[in-house]
């Protein structure tokens, strides 16, 4: 499958499993031996969501998760800051040199990771590894051009896949029309006063509204309560 032809493949793939196999194939013919995709979802309550899917060796998986090391991953935190291709070696996780040991014990010795990002903050990684030889400069220069057109398409597909709008929990979150409206003077700068005066009811009621928006929202100030709202599309009902 030449890289070009990915798009089609995925775009008629029924589901997250044909998508991957889809990866793993490619992956293949550019001389890689693993995939590794990770996903990162935020909640709605401030609890983050990780999915992870690949071809890695299943003692390294075992490994990694024993030690705990997505704590401490260098590489996951660089990746979250990053749009660019991430080579792995002994510099990209300096301040966890024991992963990058372990990887190399387990045959992970080659790598290059690819951030993403999607709607409502999901963030996605896509690695391609191996046991070796090193990427040469023709590798690295290739797979810069292709790798971020196949982790972002592989990203969206999966984010559609995996239904990730109602993983999310934004369904379950449902503001009343006048929460709505108050939440959008309220993102204005309107103060509680000013908001009562516009609306035609009193200070008390727009405060008791707010309270009820924090509580649907888990926000800890109003400014939080806007941004939640904001990021995750929040619906409203006519009740």
């Amino acid at each position: 499958m030449k890289w070009e032809q990915i798009y089609e493949s995925m775009q008629s793939a029924y589901d997250a499993g044909q998508l991957l196999e889809y990866i793993n194939t490619y992956a293949r013919q550019c001389g890689f031996a693993h995939t590794a995709y990770l996903m990162r979802i935020p909640l709605l309550n401030g609890v983050v969501k990780w999915l992870s899917f690949g071809s890695l060796p299943q003692e390294w998986t075992d490994h990694y998760a024993d030690r705990k090391y997505a704590d401490i991953d260098p590489l996951v935190r660089k990746a979250l800051n990053s749009i660019e291709p991430l080579v792995w070696s002994s510099k990209l996780f300096a301040e966890a040199p024991q992963i990058w040991t372990d990887a190399q014990r387990f045959g992970i010795r080659v790598g290059i990771s690819q951030p993403c990002w999607a709607a409502q903050g999901v963030f996605g990684m896509l690695s391609f590894l191996r046991s070796g030889p090193a990427l040469s400069s023709g590798e690295i220069s290739m797979l810069r051009r292709q790798l971020q057109t196949v982790a972002n398409m592989l990203h969206l597909a999966m984010y559609e896949h995996l239904d990730v709008p109602t993983m999310n929990c934004v369904s379950e979150v449902n503001l009343t029309m006048r929460e709505r409206e108050i939440l959008r003077w309220t993102s204005e700068g309107k103060t509680a006063e000013i908001i009562g005066t516009i609306l035609n009811i009193s200070t008390r009621t727009v405060n008791f509204h707010i309270s009820n928006v924090l509580t649907k929202l888990v926000a800890v100030n109003k400014v939080q309560a806007v941004a939640k709202a904001r990021t995750f599309m929040v619906g409203t009902s006519r009740c």
